[in-house]
């Protein structure tokens, strides 16, 4: 940057009262100069900004319901954002601001930070279907952010049936710096589990893994720096037990629930050490649900339910509570965590010049 961001105020100065404001007024004032779009969107203020905010405790969701997505609170249940599409998208990750959506036939795949509404529209691979050889059988997608290179991916799996050898995953990566896709690749002896999309903590998208060879299930994950696989150790108690299995992060650790012998939601506390895996709690449910967020107070845990408008599960008085937020009813939703920052979707990766 130069050494003076604006005719009146010394850099530090500006610096320092940028990074007092909240998202919203930002995005407002960047119409004040063109010096202060410039310095509100320079990638190091961005960054730094984003970081000094994640501090903070998150308490928005992000919901997708058919045609329509919420931006919604969940302890003051407002509903911030609204928006109708033309047509029915499907939320597949939630990082840092930034939302992935696909469209119901995958021809689209988009990113989009909802406060500074500036979508980035990704063509995806291209699947040469021979109806010969094989059929295509589906995807799942993740999403998530590659801080060593300071990088958002985006990795799909897609399975094939092949006359000759059965059912066979692909797997690849799409770089958003590099604005393109690469195919990576997968472990021959394992499907994965097409329940829901990745989950991202730790540097990692994770996914729930079954091995054909060994006919067992397990977490899988693919390390977003180096673009490999790796096994995720489960606890000991649920190692060979055939269950119902869900994964998720609560407080940035990977979880799992367990639908029997208990409806157990366990957390990996030191990530990737299987003797850290810690039973937090057990509930009362007919469908195994997946831990989405503490509340503001640590008190109450959000829970869903596959496809169900999320609830509250009271750890102190373990009861559940529903979680109230007007406008929504019911049907089919999926449901994020999300967290407001200024991570730009169309414009990633550009420097800006001094000022």
């Amino acid at each position: 940057m130069g050494k003076k961001m604006c005719p009146d105020l010394s850099r530090d100065i500006l610096w320092d009262i940028l990074f007092r404001l909240p998202f919203k007024s930002l995005v407002r004032f960047k119409c004040v100069s063109k010096t202060w779009d410039c310095a509100i969107n320079d990638p190091w203020f961005v960054k730094s900004h984003h970081q000094k905010q994640s501090t903070k405790a998150n308490n928005k969701i992000v919901i997708t319901k058919g045609r329509r997505l919420f931006l919604a609170d969940i302890e003051s249940l407002d509903v911030e954002e609204f928006i109708d599409f033309p047509s029915e998208l499907q939320l597949q990750g939630s990082c840092n601001g930034l939302i992935c959506l696909t469209d119901r036939s995958e021809s689209e795949i988009i990113l989009w930070n909802l406060l500074t509404e500036d979508p980035k529209h990704i063509k995806p691979v291209s699947l040469q279907q021979d109806r010969l050889r094989y059929s295509y059988q589906g995807s799942v997608y993740g999403f998530g952010y590659d801080s060593s290179n300071d990088d958002y991916k985006v990795v799909r799996f897609s399975t094939f049936f092949y006359i000759s050898r059965g059912i066979t995953p692909n797997a690849w990566v799409y770089s958003l710096r590099k604005n393109a896709w690469k195919e990576i690749e997968i472990p021959p002896t394992f499907d994965f589990i097409r329940a829901r999309n990745g989950v991202f903590t730790c540097g990692a998208l994770h996914w729930l893994g079954e091995s054909f060879l060994e006919d067992q299930k397990f977490i899988f994950a693919v390390d977003l720096e180096t673009d490999i696989f790796r096994k995720v150790p489960l606890p000991d108690s649920l190692v060979g037990l055939r269950t119902s299995l869900n994964i998720g992060v609560l407080g940035g650790c990977l979880s799992v629930t367990s639908l029997l012998p208990q409806h157990g939601v366990w957390v990996m506390e030191h990530y990737m050490l299987k003797e850290s895996w810690t039973n937090l709690f057990s509930i009362l449910a007919y469908k195994i649900a997946r831990p989405i967020s503490y509340s503001r107070d640590a008190r109450k845990v959000l829970l869903q339910e596959e496809g169900n408008m999320p609830y509250w599960y009271d750890l102190e008085r373990q009861n559940f509570s529903q979680l109230g937020i007007c406008g929504l009813g019911w049907g089919y939703c999926v449901v994020e965590n999300y967290l407001e920052t200024l991570v730009p979707a169309s414009g990633y990766g550009r420097n800006y010049t001094d000022l």
